[in-house]
């Protein structure tokens, strides 16, 4: 039982710094991305529609959108059906209608945000219950990411595409750059949670196993898991990286 209390303390330290951080980023202010659009891709919807650099996306289906992932969820939230988007341009108001195009799995118009933040501020009394929602939603979002590993696995991201994200965040701001970081230490709390030999999770099945039969797997056995184990990690990782770097030369 030792053992598996030095297998969570990992996971656990994950876990932790994703309350601070958040404890930390909610006290000060939530930041957020404005609904600003800085890029529209060619030959997308957002292109189709003449959307334009400059252009601040006001409501989607008449519901306001304040920010970035507000615009993003109502977008989902069509299923892929004809949007209706308030936007304003130059100080006039414009009305349109886009249909998303799908991109493994994903509902876009074809643009990306410009980059200029604002915070959101939490009055005191909703800091820890905020805290805590935020903290349980990237812990749900890595859960059902992993759950569905396979069917998303276009999607998932290495090493250099965290590096591509953490350098956007770095320009936005500290706060942006800590609040990535409390995502990505959430993801590592689940990954290392799963019962697989190469992880924490592995060790602490291994070491459950033995402290309820009073006797370790036979030998071979847990050779043969560990070797199995690690031969699906590795190949994960593969994967995962050649993902990356056929994304960076599209």
């Amino acid at each position: 039982y030792a053992r598996i209390a030095i297998a969570l303390a990992g996971p656990c330290t994950n876990i932790l710094f994703t309350v601070l951080a958040y404890l930390w980023i909610v006290t000060v202010g939530i930041p957020h991305q404005t609904t600003l659009i800085g890029t529209v891709f060619p030959n997308t919807p957002a292109a189709a529609a003449n959307f334009q650099p400059g252009d601040r996306i006001l409501s989607v289906n008449g519901k306001p959108t304040r920010y970035w992932e507000e615009m993003l969820a109502g977008v989902a939230e069509a299923d892929g059906a004809p949007v209706a988007l308030l936007i304003s341009r130059k100080g006039e108001e414009l009305t349109t209608t886009v249909t998303p195009s799908n991109s493994n799995g994903r509902w876009l118009l074809g643009v990306r945000a410009a980059g200029k933040m604002t915070k959101e501020q939490t009055p005191v009394k909703e800091i820890l219950p905020r805290t805590l929602a935020m903290t349980t939603s990237d812990v749900k979002a890595a859960i059902d990411s992993f759950a569905h590993l396979f069917s998303n696995i276009g999607q998932l991201g290495g090493p250099i595409m965290i590096a591509q994200v953490g350098a956007e965040r770095v320009r936005m701001g500290a706060t942006a750059m800590l609040m990535f970081m409390a995502f990505l230490s959430a993801n590592l709390f689940v990954l290392n949670m799963f019962p697989l030999p190469a992880l924490d999770g592995g060790s602490i099945v291994f070491n459950l196993w033995e402290g309820i039969f009073g006797k370790p797997l036979p030998a071979k056995l847990k050779k043969w898991i560990m070797a199995t184990g690690s031969a699906f990690v590795l190949v994960l990782v593969t994967v995962v990286v050649f993902g990356d770097v056929v994304k960076l030369f599209r």
